[in-house]
């Protein structure tokens, strides 16, 4: 199986330990003396490759799934009601 993190447009100037596009992701902590803490790969493009690779939490980092999780279990009415809500904000 081909890892996700190699389809990332950002790997090879990366040096993420717990890159949320590696499978074995859990396995891997940060470390405060790692040059870099933050995966530079945007959501979208990190899910759009976990989804396409389908990993567990789709590329997403454990915060990232944990509120996609409790805003899916928002009913549909509620959540395009605060999607209304937000534009009306923005302009």
């Amino acid at each position: 199986m081909k890892e996700a993190y190699l389809d990332c447009p950002k790997w090879d100037r990366c040096s993420v330990n717990s890159c949320p596009l590696d499978s074995e992701q859990d396995e891997h902590e940060s470390r405060p003396d790692d040059p870099q803490t933050k995966c530079k790969a945007g959501r979208s493009e990190r899910y759009k490759i976990g989804k396409e690779t389908e990993l567990p939490r789709r590329g997403l980092t454990k915060k990232e799934w944990a509120a996609l999780q409790r805003e899916l279990k928002v009913p549909p009415e509620k959540r395009k009601a605060r999607m209304e809500k937000m534009r009306g904000h923005l302009g």
